[in-house]
């Protein structure tokens, strides 16, 4: 059997994690990030981390256009091709687009870390990943990834999990210590696989709503607030109040996400969401 007992002595009893994985799967659907934040809070508070992230890892065949040209042999040389398109953070202080501009700037001028480095490398299987199984504690203390980039974000320690979607689409879930504190044990690695492994559905459910599977293209913000509403039993009229919208502009948005989905309306965009 996993050892899951934390770095402070305290065991996580299997009903814990059951309880965790009931609680997530509660949510209904149109509540899939709160879904997700709530899961990253409580694993927060099982390992003692003081911040959770979650991320979308897309392999992307060529950069997106609005990532400078500077950056895309670190994507594809350093990353494999691995990029972040949309994120969950328990930290209100960050945004995708900040935290990602960071590491690039610093990536650039001294290469991809090996911690990133070995997260994009071993895709392709559901995983968890102590900072120490990649960088040891001598390096650590030198390390540009722990010196300039976490440290700046009041990070000492670092625990990873990627749940494999499919070959184009990875979750990852990213713990973090705050300084000054032990660093992670083995057996907080256990749990955080085991607690990552089973919410796989969880981790497709906020693809979708990003766009980042099965439909034509990413959804932009407004398409996003539409999906949301259309996962409930509000009529368009009644989405369109509460979007302060027309009813023909909500109809618009609606059939232009079937149509990137490539279902047959509503009922259809449902059972994609609900995999049946």
């Amino acid at each position: 059997m996993l050892d899951t007992k934390g770095s402070n002595g305290k065991s996580y009893p299997p009903d814990q994690l059951r309880d965790l994985w009931h609680e997530v799967a509660s949510f209904p659907v149109c509540h899939t990030e709160l879904a997700v934040h709530t899961f990253l809070t409580r694993l927060s508070e099982m390992v003692g981390a003081h911040s959770a992230t979650w991320l979308a890892l897309k392999k992307q065949e060529a950069s997106p256009k609005n990532i400078p040209a500077d950056y895309h042999d670190l994507i594809h040389e350093g990353l494999n091709g691995w990029m972040s398109i949309a994120a969950v953070y328990t930290n209100k202080q960050k945004n995708l687009k900040a935290v990602m501009d960071r590491w690039f700037v610093r990536a650039q001028r001294e290469g991809a870390d090996d911690y990133t480095r070995a997260i994009c490398a071993n895709s392709g299987s559901t995983r968890a990943i102590l900072r120490r199984d990649i960088v040891s504690d001598e390096d650590w203390e030198n390390d540009w990834f722990r010196r300039d980039f976490l440290h700046y974000f009041g990070v000492s320690d670092r625990l990873s999990s990627v749940v494999t979607l499919n070959d184009e689409c990875e979750a990852c879930i990213f713990l973090d210590r705050p300084l000054d504190a032990e660093p992670f044990t083995e057996s907080e690695k256990n749990l955080i696989y085991l607690a990552s492994a089973g919410t796989a559905e969880l981790h497709k459910r906020m693809f979708l709503e990003h766009g980042a599977m099965v439909a034509s293209s990413p959804l932009s913000k407004r398409e996003r607030e539409t999906y949301r509403y259309l996962l409930t039993e509000m009529s368009e009229s009644q989405i369109a109040d509460h979007m302060k919208l027309s009813a023909h502009t909500v109809h618009d948005y609606a059939r232009g996400l079937y149509k990137k989905f490539g279902v047959k309306g509503r009922l259809g965009l449902m059972a994609l969401v609900l995999g049946r």
